[in-house]
């Protein structure tokens, strides 16, 4: 194998040899490129899978991928198509119709699927793979991703029902604060904002450097930074009132 992952795809060849190693990344093991003649109108081959890959600038149209249908004597194998330049609409149609995966290729083998058959193909041969996949993978890396982020969520959740009612409302209440304190500078910040622009716009049209700044105009950020002001200062009572009432039931 003269191409490498991440490599300039330079030459036709190269481009067979990254179909094929894509191939084996979602679960066809042995998929191989073929031997430059005689290939019988397939350039990747497995005991599963039959693949045509075309490095040419037109779009692959129906004729081309009637070609890889003729060669498949075998209904159980499945059949792909690797293009650099995309397809045509009526190759997608007689693909869908056919169950063929199609496929695109960027120069530096970037494979994405390009009809629902790709795709499908893809989850398909993932979900049969073992729990731990190999973490050269890029789809190992997202199932990793997924099975620590599925884990993570069941530890909180067992976390959460070992708490008692005491330190759950607790949690709660911390979480209630991180989010208020976030809003308080989000609102802080656009109202700031409004007013800045509200000075500018107003400052252009008495001086009027600028014939398309009019005083009505400053209205609008100046309204948004009274609203954001407002909610700042509601947001501010609310939570005094709150803290009062904690401090009083805890002097009682």
């Amino acid at each position: 194998m003269t191409w490498q992952p991440g490599e300039h795809i330079a030459s036709p060849r190269e481009a067979e040899e990254c179909a094929a190693w894509h191939l084996r990344q979602i679960g066809f093991a042995d998929a191989k490129v073929t031997a430059a003649s005689g290939d019988g109108g397939v350039d990747v081959r497995g005991s599963q899978v039959l693949a045509e890959v075309k490095q040419i600038a037109a779009v692959v149209g129906r004729p081309l991928l009637q070609r890889l249908a003729g060669a498949s004597e075998r209904q159980d194998v499945a059949l792909a198509y690797y293009s650099a330049s995309g397809y045509s609409v009526a190759g997608q149609e007689y693909a869908d119709r056919m169950g063929m995966a199609l496929f695109i290729y960027s120069v530096r083998g970037e494979v994405t699927p390009v009809n629902g058959h790709a795709r499908a193909l893809v989850e398909r041969i993932r979900a049969e793979e073992p729990a731990a996949p190999s973490s050269s993978s890029t789809g190992g890396t997202f199932r990793v991703a997924f099975r620590d982020a599925a884990e993570a969520s069941r530890a909180e959740r067992e976390r959460l029902q070992g708490l008692s009612p005491e330190e759950r409302r607790r949690e709660t209440a911390e979480s209630m604060r991180q989010l208020a304190n976030w809003l308080e500078k989000a609102l802080l910040v656009i109202g700031v904002v409004g007013v800045i622009g509200a000075v500018g716009i107003s400052c252009q049209a008495v001086a009027g450097t600028n014939p398309d700044a009019e005083l009505i105009v400053a209205t609008l950020p100046l309204g948004l930074a009274v609203g954001s002001f407002a909610l700042l200062w509601l947001i501010r009572r609310v939570r005094r009132v709150r803290l009062l009432r904690h401090i009083r039931r805890g002097k009682q």
